[in-house]
Formats: C-alpha cells, structure tokens, sequence
C-alpha cells in the first residue's frame, strides 16, 4: 500500500511538471506574508491562511476516521490514550501559567544580578 501510494505521488508529480514545488514560494508568500495578514477583506471573506488552517484540521479529522475504519479496534485504544495525554498535560500547563509570576519573584530574589 505505502509503494502504492508513494509511487501515485511520483507520478502525479512529474506529470504535473512539478506544479506543488514550482509554485511553493507563491504558495507561501500569499499565506505568510505580512500583506496576506493585513489585507483588509469584505465581509464573509476567509485569509489565506485561514484557509490553510481549515484544510489542516479537516485532514486530521479525515485522518483519525481513517484510522478508526482502517485499523479497527486498535487505533481506537491508540486514540483514546492520546486524548488522556492531552488531559494530562493540560493542568500540567495551567499550573506553569498561573506559577510562572511566582517562579520569576522567586528567581529574582535568588539571583538579583538577572534583570527583567
């Protein structure tokens, strides 16, 4: 499957005349750019990168459905441990966000030769 799939990308790429890599800069220019960020836009309009990000999360959704029909019961038990990850070090990040002014004063009072 993965030959079958990696030599459709070859394919597609050459017969496309390398379409994706000549127009990357373009691609990239158009998302990233300062301009593409502060264009303003009528209303209902999506940023280019916007865009790029609903096509990213909509992948991920695709690719976790995948998983769950292709790999049956196993990717669920994969899914489901990596959503008790994500739960786990969430608290882990709150407690780093609300400790962090303390962390500093503590730093400070330690080590007064490091400024601010």
């Amino acid at each position: 499957m993965l030959i079958l799939l990696v030599g459709t990308g070859i394919f597609l790429t050459v017969r496309t005349r390398f379409l994706t890599w000549r127009n990357l800069g373009y691609a990239l220019k158009s998302t990233l750019s300062k301009e593409a960020r502060t264009k303003s836009r009528g209303q209902g309009d999506v940023s280019p990168f916007s865009a790029l990000a609903a096509t990213i999360g909509t992948g991920n959704i695709v690719g976790v459905a995948t998983a769950m029909v292709s790999g049956g019961p196993g990717a669920l038990v994969w899914n489901f441990s990596d959503i008790a990850n994500a739960l786990m070090a969430i608290p882990n990040l709150i407690c780093m966000l609300l400790l962090s002014g303390e962390i500093a004063k503590d730093v400070k009072e330690f080590q007064p030769e490091i400024k601010k």
